[in-house]
């Protein structure tokens, strides 16, 4: 990828920007992702590709969402789409670019299934302590920021306080259900892509939501 097209993908203008907001300094920020501060400076001045695994370290320590990093950065045919509109598709064509780095057997489907059987379990339950707690829980281990916690947190605010027909409670249920869950279409603990089909299934919940 040349110089240019990384410019294109403002992947450079989104970090200074980021840091400048954050008053974090590049010598801070390499410290914090361990990736070398002359490094980081190319990959800001559109010098150098950053890698997936730098995009996950600055994802990290940034608050950035990772699959906005991989946008910016150009890991998607639909990533000028992507950044403009940033619907359903273009976020899971994004997300599962991202997945097919490191599987090549990783499908939607599979994070489809799991949500209709946990819409099922959820209204099978009388009441939902046990997911609240379970979800505070995991927040609280994922370090409870960035845009995709905040997703999460306003999902699990309007399932508490019942803000929402049945039919959209249910999918926040199911999703917030997925969520929790130990048992994910791609295990919690590969790094640096065990989250990722969480952020699929909460994106498709948040599209249903928005057409009922």
């Amino acid at each position: 990828m040349t110089s240019k097209a990384i410019s294109e993908h403002k992947l450079g203008q989104l970090l200074k920007t980021t840091l400048e907001k954050q008053n974090i300094s590049m010598s801070r920020l390499s410290i914090e992702t361990k990736i070398d501060k002359a490094t980081i400076s190319r990959i800001i001045n559109g010098k150098r590709r950053a890698t997936p695994q730098h995009l996950q370290a600055i994802s990290d320590s940034l608050k950035i969402p990772v699959y906005e990093l991989f946008t910016a950065a150009g890991y998607t045919e639909k990533s000028s789409q992507a950044e403009d509109h940033f619907d359903l598709h273009s976020k899971i064509d994004v997300i599962q670019n991202m997945i097919n780095l490191y599987s090549d057997d990783f499908k939607v489907e599979k994070v489809e299934d799991q949500l209709n059987g946990y819409k099922n379990q959820f209204a099978s339950q009388v009441d939902h302590k046990d997911l609240f707690s379970q979800f505070k829980k995991k927040v609280k281990n994922l370090g409870g920021e960035g845009h995709f916690i905040k997703q999460l947190e306003d999902l699990y605010n309007r399932l508490k306080y019942k803000k929402g027909t049945p039919a959209q409670l249910m999918l926040i249920g199911s999703g917030l259900l997925y969520f929790v869950s130990t048992i994910d279409v791609i295990p919690d603990y590969l790094i640096p892509v065990g989250y990722l089909d969480d952020a699929i299934a909460i994106n498709i919940i948040l599209d249903k939501i928005s057409k009922l």
